[in-house]
C-alpha cells in the first residue's frame, strides 16, 4: 500500500497560479491596445473598424460574465478553468491569422468569450481552498489586479460574521494602498453594542485612512 502524497500547503501554491493566470488573462487582453497603430497601419483598418474590433470584445465579455458563473458550477471550477484558459490561448493563437477587421472582430470575440470566466472561478477557487478568515484575505489581497482606482473594505451589514478585526482591514488597506489602490474603510452601518463603536473609533483614528 502506497502512501499517499501530500503537498503541503497547496491552496497557497494554488492561489499563485490564481494570480499567474490572471497576469495572463489581463496580458492578453491588452496586447491589440499596444499594437492598435502597427495592426492598423499594416492591414490599412480604418479607425472605425477597430473601434468593432475593440467593441466586439466588450460585448462577447459582458454577456459571458454574466453566464460564466453558471457554468463554473456546473462544470466544476478544473474543467472550468481548463475549458476558460484553453479558450483564450486558443483565441490568442487565432489572432495571427487575422487579416480583415472581420476576422479580428471575430477573434476578439472568442476571447472575451473565454477570458469572462477567469474572475469568477478565481473566487470560487478560494472559497473552496480557505477557511472563511484566511478567505477573506485572499479575496480582499485580489483587489490588487482589479480594474478599481477605489477600494472599500470593513464589515458593513452584520457583526456576528466579522472574520476579521480592525487591525487586519488597516493592513490589508496599507497593502493595496502600496499597491495603488485608493483606500476607504467602512463600519457597520447599524452600532448596538460597545464593542462595535470601539471598533469603529479605532478605525477613526488610525492615522492613515
Amino acid at each position: 500500500m502506497t502512501d499517499r502524497f501530500t503537498l503541503r500547503g497547496l491552496r497557497w501554491y494554488i492561489a499563485g497560479l490564481l494570480c499567474l493566470a490572471s497576469g495572463l488573462n489581463y496580458l492578453d487582453r491588452q496586447t491589440l491596445s499596444v499594437l492598435a497603430q502597427t495592426i492598423q497601419d499594416e492591414l490599412h483598418l480604418t479607425t472605425v473598424q477597430y473601434s468593432h474590433i475593440t467593441s466586439a470584445f466588450l460585448v462577447s465579455y459582458t454577456i459571458m460574465y454574466a453566464v460564466s458563473g453558471r457554468l463554473i458550477d456546473f462544470l466544476g471550477t478544473r474543467r472550468s478553468f481548463l475549458l476558460f484558459v484553453s479558450g483564450w490561448s486558443v483565441a490568442n493563437i487565432l489572432h495571427m491569422f487575422a487579416r480583415t477587421a472581420l476576422q479580428f472582430s471575430f477573434f476578439r470575440f472568442l476571447l472575451g468569450a473565454t477570458e469572462s470566466g477567469n474572475f469568477p472561478a478565481g473566487v470560487k477557487v478560494v472559497t473552496e481552498w480557505f477557511p472563511m478568515r484566511e478567505r477573506a484575505l485572499a479575496f480582499c489581497r485580489e483587489a490588487v489586479r482589479w480594474p478599481l482606482d477605489i477600494i472599500y473594505l470593513g464589515e458593513t451589514v452584520c457583526s456576528k460574521r466579522r472574520e476579521l478585526g480592525t487591525g487586519d482591514w488597516i493592513a490589508l488597506a496599507q497593502e493595496l494602498a502600496d499597491s495603488g489602490k485608493q483606500i476607504v474603510l467602512s463600519s457597520l452601518a447599524l452600532i448596538e453594542a460597545e464593542s462595535e463603536l470601539g471598533a469603529l473609533k479605532r478605525q477613526v483614528e488610525n492615522g492613515d485612512f
